[in-house]
């Protein structure tokens, strides 16, 4: 068995878990080749192929970024047909995907079924909202799963009907990101002087609007204990950072939020991990999925507050008993939990360790190559 990992991003949650199973893969002496664009990390692994467009546009203009992201999307596809087109055959991983130009490259892929077997890795299965159309959405994705032998999802998988076909789907667990000790010490000193005073509540990754940012900051206004960390970049520029930061000096609460407003190093996430006191992952209604946070966090065992959503993530941390939880959307849910805290001390976290035997590496390959091996 040979496997080929096509990931057409070079950092972020989708980067780090490819090359996470790229080494599980290579452990059980399974040849395995990761394709990712040419601007990717220098690595000392020898199966990665930088061969696909860089996803790192030089312009700063939104318009000329859009277009190029199509221009990424159209080529990309081509780019990794050619490179199969001369591979032996291979079980050819999708850990993402081009769904914006679907219905031009999968066509031609098919012409490769002669020799290679798909699958495709759905870390966020809910595709409606691809498109601001969301039949285009369905249509797409149906198109995509056409070509799929497998599919693999955590935990979850919605009722769709792009997804009812003949195509083998099975669950595997997300995997858990390896860690190492190094912290930032500059960041680590703060966050131990903040939490020293005050219980820090935590808000990670990506800025999106599913996070709820404005609850947590609006139920800080009668809680003079807690103190709110926002650690990360912003996903897109029809979210801003500085709307969040007009809100909390309009209610008064702005001395209580520290903002860490970028793409967090190994070395910062340990930091905001470690001083971490409560991981809030009260994420909206709307969010289907697992979340690769979860999976960082873990070797911190920290408290985690959790909404109670139809995703991966609340069934994973109900089954294995990982969290508080709140109603999805709930201002007054969030700002009891905030209240509690501001009195009480927060509960240690319980159960990480029969979560994490659960979420290794060695545990999603383990499942991943029994699907495979069954003709």
């Amino acid at each position: 068995m040979k496997v080929i990992i096509y990931n057409p991003n070079s950092f972020g949650g989708n980067y780090n878990y490819a090359h996470c199973i790229l080494k599980e893969y290579q452990r059980r002496n399974i040849p395995c080749s990761l394709v990712l664009p040419s601007n990717a990390l220098a690595s000392t692994n020898v199966n990665r192929q930088l061969l696909l467009l860089p996803d790192v546009p030089k312009t700063k203009n939104r318009l000329l970024k859009k277009i190029y992201f199509g221009w990424r999307s159209f080529i990309n596809p081509f780019l990794f047909f050619k490179h199969l087109l001369f591979k032996k055959s291979s079980i050819v991983v999708f850990n993402d995907f081009d769904q914006l130009t679907a219905f031009i490259w999968v066509p031609l892929f098919y012409l490769l079924r002669l020799k290679h077997r798909f699958a495709v890795i759905l870390h966020d299965p809910d595709r409606d909202a691809y498109f601001s159309f969301k039949g285009l959405s369905g249509l797409t994705m149906r198109c995509i799963m056409s070509l799929m032998d497998w599919g693999m999802y955590h935990e979850v998988l919605p009722n769709k009907w792009y997804y009812n076909n003949n195509v083998r789907y099975f669950s595997i667990p997300h995997g858990l990101y390896e860690t190492s000790k190094t912290e930032n010490k500059v960041l680590s000193a703060e966050l131990k002087t903040l939490q020293s005073k005050s219980t820090v509540c935590t808000i990670l990754g990506n800025i999106r609007r599913e996070k709820n940012y404005e609850m947590a900051i609006l139920a800080l206004q009668k809680c003079n204990n807690l103190h709110l960390l926002i650690a990360g970049q912003n996903a897109s520029s029809a979210y801003s950072i500085e709307h969040l930061k007009t809100l909390a000096k309009v209610h008064n609460v702005a001395h209580q939020i520290t903002w860490v407003n970028k793409y967090l190093t190994d070395a910062e996430m340990n930091s905001v991990l470690k001083h971490t006191d409560v991981l809030l992952l009260n994420y909206a209604r709307s969010f289907t999925s697992q979340s690769g946070i979860l999976n960082m966090a873990a070797p911190f065992a920290p408290h985690l507050l959790v909404s109670k959503t139809e995703s991966a993530l609340y069934q994973i941390c109900q089954q294995f008993r990982l969290a508080d939880f709140i109603p999805a959307d709930d201002p007054k849910a969030l700002e009891e939990k905030f209240l509690e805290w501001d009195k009480n001390q927060v509960p240690l976290a319980a159960n990480w360790e029969a979560y994490s035997a659960y979420a290794s590496w060695a545990h999603n390959i383990e499942i991943t190559l029994k699907h495979f091996n069954q003709r």
